[in-house]
C-alpha cells in the first residue's frame, strides 16, 4: 500500500453535494499535495548533497514549487460566505472554517485571564493571534494565543511555564521554531479549541505574528484576499488539515518574507527546517494508535 492511500480521507458524509466536493479534494491532493512529496524529495536531496551550498540549481526548484502553489491558491473558485454557526474547536481530521463570530475576541479574554493568573510574574507579553483576533475573517474556530517569556531566561522559564500550563488543559507539542515556536495545545482529544505558543519576548517571529495580524487589521482588501484563500482552500483539501495548512501557508509567508526576489522563499523554508508530510503522516498514525490502544 502507498503513503498515499494510507492518508486521512474526507470527514464528510456522501451527498451530490458532498460527492462534488470530494472529486474537486481529491484532484487537488493529486496535482499539489503529491508534489508535496517531490518538494520532500528534494529537499532531502538538497541536503544530502548541498549541504549548506545552495547554488543556482536548487533555488530554482525551490522557486517553481513557490510559484506552482501561488498560481494554484490563484485559480482556486470563489466559495461564499457560510452562514454564521456558534461553534468553538476542530477536530484533527477536519478544515472546517467558520465566518467570524465577534465572541471569539471575549473567549480570548476569557483564556487570557486564566493564563496569567496559571504564570503569575513568569510572563511578560500576551497577545490574540491569528484569524480569530481579525474582525470580519474567517477562520478555524480555534483561539490562537502567543504567549512572551523573559528573554534573557527563557530556556529556564520555559520548563516551568509547560508545567504551569499543563494544570489548566494544555499539552506540550514540541519546538517548531519558525513555525510556531514552542507549541502547545487545548482541547479534549481530538477537538482542539485553543493553541498557544512560546516565544522570547520581543523575539523575531513573534513580532512577525504580531505584524501578520496587524497588517490583516488594517488592511480590508489584504484581508479580504486572505478569506477568499481560506473559504476556497478548505473544501479542496478534503478534510487533510495538512494539506489545507501547507497550501495556506505559501500565501502567508510570501507576504511576510521581509526581502523579496526569487531566492527569498526557498531560503525561508530551508532556514525554518520544517516538519515533512512524511514525518507529520507518521506523528499522525503513532497518536491515533495511542488513542486506540487498550
Amino acid at each position: 500500500m502507498s503513503l498515499t492511500s494510507e492518508l486521512p480521507r474526507p470527514f464528510m458524509a456522501w451527498s451530490p453535494e458532498t460527492a462534488d466536493i470530494g472529486k474537486r479534494a481529491g484532484a487537488w491532493r493529486r496535482r499539489y499535495f503529491l508534489g508535496k512529496f517531490g518538494e520532500d524529495a528534494a529537499l532531502f536531496l538538497l541536503r544530502r548533497r548541498l549541504g549548506a551550498r545552495m547554488d543556482g540549481r536548487a533555488h530554482a526548484l525551490l522557486a517553481a514549487i513557490h510559484r506552482r502553489v501561488l498560481r494554484a491558491l490563484d485559480r482556486l473558485p470563489h466559495v461564499p460566505a457560510a452562514a454564521p454557526v456558534r461553534r468553538l474547536g476542530v477536530a484533527r481530521s477536519e478544515t472546517f472554517v467558520a465566518p467570524h463570530d465577534p465572541v471569539w475576541a471575549t473567549l480570548y479574554e476569557i483564556e487570557a485571564s486564566l493564563i496569567r493568573k496559571a504564570l503569575g510574574e513568569r510572563w511578560v507579553e500576551l497577545h490574540h493571534i491569528g484569524s480569530t483576533a481579525v474582525p470580519g475573517l474567517t477562520a478555524k474556530p480555534i483561539i490562537d494565543l502567543a504567549l512572551g517569556l523573559p528573554p534573557e531566561t527563557f530556556a529556564q522559564e520555559l520548563g516551568e511555564a509547560v508545567r504551569l500550563l499543563a494544570k489548566i488543559g494544555y499539552r506540550y507539542l514540541g519546538d517548531r521554531r519558525g513555525l510556531g515556536g514552542h507549541y502547545m495545545e487545548k482541547g479534549a482529544f481530538p477537538m482542539r479549541t485553543h493553541a498557544l505558543q512560546l516565544h522570547p519576548a520581543g523575539g523575531r517571529e513573534l513580532a512577525r505574528l504580531l505584524r501578520f495580524r496587524d497588517q490583516l487589521r488594517a488592511d480590508s482588501a489584504l484581508a479580504g484576499r486572505y478569506d477568499a484563500i481560506k473559504r476556497a482552500l478548505a473544501p479542496v483539501s478534503g478534510g487533510d488539515r495538512r494539506v489545507y495548512v501547507w497550501s495556506k501557508a505559501h500565501w502567508v509567508n510570501d507576504l511576510l518574507l521581509e526581502r523579496a526576489g526569487p531566492q527569498a522563499w526557498g531560503d525561508w523554508l530551508l532556514a525554518q527546517d520544517p516538519p515533512s508530510l512524511y514525518r507529520m503522516h507518521v506523528r499522525h498514525r503513532a497518536r491515533s494508535s495511542s488513542v486506540r490502544a487498550p
